[in-house]
């Protein structure tokens, strides 16, 4: 993760023509290593600084840069290459769909000495409103 690659982004969310507004959040969901750079970019362009004044190098935790907020992860996927492939969304163009409540149903099993059980469940789904929305940054991971 560089900064270049997150201007690079952020330009082309905002050249695309799927409605993004000012008070649109932007999200990027990352892996361990894009933390670690993205640590490294507070502590270069702290140089100058006390380090421990540093808020992310306080909490080890990234802040909001080139405004996008960071999901932290292990999860996300890597290409052909090894390479890891970075999300970046906004917030109006994910679009969340509930096509079950959630519904229990709890019962006593009458051949296990009378022992509880519970099942809960929900049918949940997320889709993109618009391709557009939704680009990717691919970071190298050595």
């Amino acid at each position: 993760m560089t900064l270049p690659k997150c201007f690079e982004t952020k330009e082309r969310l905002n050249g695309d023509d799927f409605g993004l507004e000012d008070d649109d959040e932007l999200f990027c969901y990352i892996g361990p290593k894009q933390v670690t750079d993205l640590l490294n970019i507070a502590a270069a362009t702290g140089v100058n600084l006390n380090a421990f004044d540093i808020e992310q190098l306080k909490t080890g935790k990234p802040t909001t840069l080139v405004g996008f907020t960071w999901i932290v992860g292990n999860r996300s996927v890597k290409d052909d290459n090894g390479d890891r492939l970075c999300p970046v969304w906004s917030k109006n163009n994910i679009l969340g769909g509930l096509w079950q409540d959630v519904e229990g149903l709890m019962w006593t099993d009458t051949s296990a000495n009378n022992t509880p059980y519970a099942q809960v469940e929900a049918y949940l789904d997320v889709v993109r409103a618009e391709d557009d929305g939704v680009h990717v940054i691919t970071c190298v991971e050595n």
